[in-house]
């Protein structure tokens, strides 16, 4: 049997704008021990990706290296997005062989970083052992995303057959586009080749959350209008690897139609009139769906992006605008649940959206529209801080604040 569990903001009544329902196992294996290489690896490519960022923006980055720099996309969405997506899976699903989808999202970010070192070192240039262990690390990356997305699209189904929802089948799309991005990995196709699949895995997994979470307030023509919409952008993102302007100005319109339905059925409209954490949520939400449809505007106008500010902006638009907006919004629920650790929300998250917002605004356009190149590279540093501190409130909130706590009253109590 399964329990439902209803979570509420902090200091407030029951709000459906947080995680409504969610079906979890009763007395689920923590798996802690699995979790503490995961959190480290997680962190790594966390701080692996902001490097690369500002390698990538021309800024001054603690490691300056140009092949780092390369593997920034792939550090930040696969490495981190993917690696937090697929722990708070396994975490739900409460069995072993789930936290292998983690597992092997990390394992492929320790190989993007490990392949600019053999580079740099010049072992990748060697004759003999340089070009087996640059093979190594190639084959590890491809094996690592095919891992996690067969096991993630495993985990769904045991969610489905535990309680048949349609979230779980869009969510099912996004662990599909994995196992699209691990098959191009083997074939030699670059990033901006596997651009729609990659960045469909971060969208249909946080729209089936919405769908998932705030499901008392969609109507079932909505949850049908939400999944065809999904499959059709699913097939679209499919056709661009044969038709690729076709291909991607279908998913442009194809995905501006699904931000549409999901923003308008979801409660948050509604929400962001209240106070506290539950308008922080609602307001984070909005604000990502908006930069959705901006990425989906950009490719149902300009087609196939390879490169160039309009390549810029769909990819930023996407995973900081959208999926890093959706982070903030539900870092307070998904934190305790990944770390058993809670995560009080602070007026100060006030600070991290608004400076996220802002610089993307500026980094995408004025920098990139109207071309000012330094405003451009200052808000690009400005997002790259604005994601760097999440992580320290985080550290700072979750971890050093109750560390301080618990040692003031010990020594109170001596």
């Amino acid at each position: 049997m399964a329990k439902t569990v209803t979570e509420a903001p902090r200091g407030g009544a029951s709000d459906p704008s947080v995680p409504a329902t969610r079906k979890t196992p009763n007395k689920a294996p923590s798996f802690k021990a699995w979790r503490a290489p995961l959190f480290f690896l997680l962190a790594l490519s966390v701080l692996a990706g902001l490097d690369a960022a500002l390698v990538r923006i021309g800024a001054a980055a603690p490691v300056n290296s140009v092949g780092l720099g390369a593997n920034h996309g792939w550090l930040m969405i696969i490495g981190f997005l993917g690696t937090a997506i697929t722990m708070e899976r396994a975490v739900a699903a409460g069995v072993w062989w789930a936290y292998l989808a983690p597992t092997g999202t990390a394992l492929a970010a320790l190989g993007w970083m490990i392949q600019p070192l053999l580079h740099a070192t010049g072992v990748a240039h060697a004759s003999g052992g340089g070009h087996v262990a640059l093979l190594v690390v190639q084959h590890l990356i491809g094996v690592g995303i095919l891992l996690a997305g067969l096991i993630l699209t495993a985990a769904y189904v045991r969610f489905y057959r535990r309680v048949p929802q349609r979230a779980f089948l869009i969510a099912a799309l996004g662990a599909f586009d994995l196992v699209i991005c691990a098959i191009g990995w083997f074939a030699g196709l670059g990033i901006s080749q596997l651009l729609l699949p990659l960045l469909g895995f971060p969208i249909f997994t946080i729209i089936s959350e919405r769908l998932e979470l705030a499901r008392l307030h969609f109507s079932s023509r909505a949850e049908d209008a939400v999944l065809a919409l999904g499959a059709l952008a699913f097939v679209a993102s499919l056709l661009a690897f044969v038709a690729p302007n076709l291909g991607s100005v279908l998913w442009g319109y194809l995905l501006l139609a699904l931000t549409v339905v999901v923003w308008s059925s979801d409660v948050a409209r509604k929400t962001w009139r209240r106070e506290g954490q539950t308008r922080f949520m609602a307001v984070a939400m909005l604000a990502g769906y908006f930069w959705l449809a901006v990425a989906a505007v950009i490719w149902a106008v300009a087609g196939e992006l390879t490169s160039g500010p309009a390549y810029e902006a769909a990819i930023h638009a996407v995973t900081l605008g959208f999926a890093f907006s959706m982070i903030l919004a539900h870092a307070p629920v998904i934190f305790p649940a990944l770390t058993g650790r809670p995560l009080p929300w602070r007026p100060f998250w006030w600070v991290l959206l608004g400076a996220l917002h802002i610089s993307l605004w500026l980094r995408l356009g004025v920098g990139l529209v109207w071309q000012f190149a330094n405003l451009w590279q200052w808000a690009a540093s400005l997002n790259v801080v604005t994601v760097l501190g999440l992580v320290v409130t985080v550290l700072v909130t979750a971890v050093v604040q109750p560390w301080l706590a618990a040692n003031i009253q010990k020594e109170q109590n001596a």
